[in-house]
């Protein structure tokens, strides 16, 4: 179901909530950025746009200091954000890339609100700390 079809039922956007999440979680050791997909046609030529069919709404960065086994040196870690209503599916080929992204260290998953998002973004340190 997209904006439209949410507006008018009464229901919350994913937009609204891919606004709210850039705007609470983007900040401090975190960078976000909006990854449309699709395309379009220009003088009968078709260009496709974003990471891929299945690639998340927000993806981002994440800069974390690695343990005294790593000599204390800083990394970016991939975070991949796919943006849900309360409602709100992901597709195959979404859940798969989300896969990609954890199977090669980052940080990926669904966020349905800000909350969400952190949990993600804060994953790393519970698997440290917890194991």
């Amino acid at each position: 179901m997209g904006d439209k079809e949410q507006k008018e039922a009464g229901m919350t956007l994913e937009s609204d909530i891919k606004q709210q999440i850039l705007e609470a979680c983007g900040q401090g050791d975190v960078r976000l950025w909006n990854n449309p997909i699709g395309g379009m046609s220009v003088d009968d030529r078709f260009y496709r746009f974003g990471m891929g069919k299945g690639s998340s709404d927000l993806i981002g960065i994440k800069r974390r200091k690695i343990e005294i086994d790593d000599v204390g040196r800083e990394i970016g870690q991939f975070i991949a954000l796919e943006i849900k209503t309360p409602v709100g599916r992901a597709t195959e080929e979404q859940l798969n890339f989300i896969n990609v992204i954890r199977q090669f260290g980052g940080l990926a998953g669904i966020a349905r609100s800000p909350r969400e998002a952190n949990m993600i973004l804060n994953a790393w340190e519970l698997f440290k700390e917890y194991g």
